[in-house]
C-alpha cells in the first residue's frame, strides 16, 4: 500500500513538473502565394466586409455578422455569433494597417484572451507572399495550457482554407 502511494505521488509530482514546462503562448503560421498585386490582396483583407473568403463561412453560412466602425483600415470592426461551436461568438477589430504590407487584428472570441493575427504582404513582379501569423497567450490555468498544445491542429485549416479562398478571389479580379 505504501509503494502504491510513493508511486501515485511520484506520478502526480511528475504531472505538476510537466504542467510548468508546457507553454503558455501559441502561434500558427501559414502562407501562400497569390498571382495578384500586393495592392489587391491587402485591400481584401484591409476591408472586414470582404472577408467572406474566410474559413467559418461555409462551416455556417448563416452565423449573423456586423460591422461596426470604418469599413476598412484601423478600427474596422467585424463581429459574429453563430450557434456552430466551432465557430462560437466574437469580435475581430483591425489594430494595425500599413498599406499593401502589413495588417495586425486582435481577435476576441468567447471572452476568452485575445487572439492576434499579423499579415504580411510581399509583392514580387505582380505575385504577392501573404504569411498570416496567429498569435494567443494562454494563461497560466493548466488546463488552457494543455488546450494550447493543440490549437494549431485546430486552427490549421481555418488559415489554409482561407488562404486558397483569399488566393481564388484575389486570382479571380481582373
Amino acid at each position: 500500500m505504501r509503494k502504491t502511494s510513493t508511486i501515485l505521488a511520484m506520478i502526480v509530482v511528475l504531472i505538476a513538473l510537466f504542467l510548468q514546462f508546457i507553454p503558455s503562448d501559441y502561434k500558427i503560421e501559414r502562407s501562400t502565394v497569390i498571382n495578384a498585386k500586393a495592392s489587391v490582396v491587402f485591400n481584401k483583407v484591409n476591408t472586414v466586409s470582404d472577408w467572406n473568403w474566410q474559413a467559418w463561412y461555409s462551416i455556417d453560412p448563416d452565423m449573423e455578422i456586423e460591422f461596426s466602425g470604418p469599413t476598412e483600415g484601423v478600427n474596422a470592426k467585424r463581429c459574429w455569433s453563430s450557434e456552430n461551436i466551432d465557430i462560437g461568438s466574437g469580435c475581430l477589430t483591425i489594430i494595425e494597417s500599413e498599406p499593401n504590407s502589413m495588417i495586425k487584428t486582435k481577435i476576441d472570441i468567447d471572452a476568452k484572451n485575445p487572439t492576434y493575427g499579423t499579415w504580411m504582404f510581399v509583392e514580387k513582379d505582380g505575385v504577392t507572399s501573404v504569411d498570416w501569423k496567429l498569435e494567443m497567450d494562454m494563461g497560466s490555468n493548466f488546463i488552457a495550457k494543455v488546450v494550447g498544445l493543440f490549437m494549431e491542429h485546430r486552427l490549421a485549416y481555418v488559415l489554409e482554407d482561407g488562404l486558397e479562398n483569399l488566393k481564388y478571389q484575389c486570382e479571380s479580379i481582373p
